[in-house]
């Protein structure tokens, strides 16, 4: 699904059917969502290759990583184990996360050697209606639920200045809002749908 009809699914639940009031909030909460959806749940898998010089054992991970699923040597046709890594101590072989951001492979990587790293990464953000959304069929309804509720968040004063809502809203109690207790249901109803899609277990970084 592209952004441009991601947006209107958005746009309804917050009662902005052409989605062009709240666009910049819209735009801005669904990418909230995505880098949630990542974190926390689904990411983009993703392949990254080191190729070695016969001396570099550490090197800079993705910009993108989320967790590290496991390196593979190319050419030895091998996968390293993942090891741990105590200051002070001796290594076995392998590879370790460390400091944050970097892997680390014992032994170095000889020369010209292949290691293809396997990571889950952030999802692309979206910038213009054309964006593809790459994410599981049933997480485009939780993007739109987070990024509708936010929006009204964002957006609450408003509403009720304008008087868009037909409750009456208490005085001084903001939490009494309909506005605000529908952005809520919002919200919660997307980690429902997070909870109710098994993901395999993770580390990470």
């Amino acid at each position: 699904m592209i952004w441009g009809t991601l947006r209107l699914i958005i746009g309804r639940k917050v009662n902005d059917p052409t989605a062009l009031k709240y666009a910049g909030s819209i735009l801005d909460n669904a990418n909230a969502a995505l880098r949630i959806l990542a974190s926390i749940h689904t990411g983009l898998a993703s392949v990254s290759t080191y190729t070695g010089d016969g001396e570099t054992t550490q090197f800079p991970l993705p910009g993108n990583a989320i967790s590290v699923q496991g390196a593979y040597h190319v050419d030895d046709d091998v996968w390293l184990t993942e090891i741990d890594f105590f200051p002070g101590k001796s290594l076995e072989e392998g590879y370790y996360i460390w400091p944050n951001g970097y892997i680390n492979f014992n032994p170095y990587i000889d020369d010209t050697d292949v290691i293809r790293l396997y990571y889950n990464a952030y999802f692309p953000e979206i910038v213009s209606d054309s964006s593809e959304i790459l994410v599981p069929q049933w997480a485009y309804e939780a993007i739109a639920l987070y990024a509708a509720g936010r929006t009204l968040e964002d957006n609450s004063a408003q509403f009720s200045v304008l008087g868009q809502t037909r409750t009456r809203i208490d005085s001084g109690n903001p939490e009494h809002q309909p506005i605000l207790r529908l952005a809520e249901r919002y919200i919660s109803q997307f980690y429902d749908l997070i909870n109710q899609h098994h993901t395999a277990g993770i580390d990470y970084l």
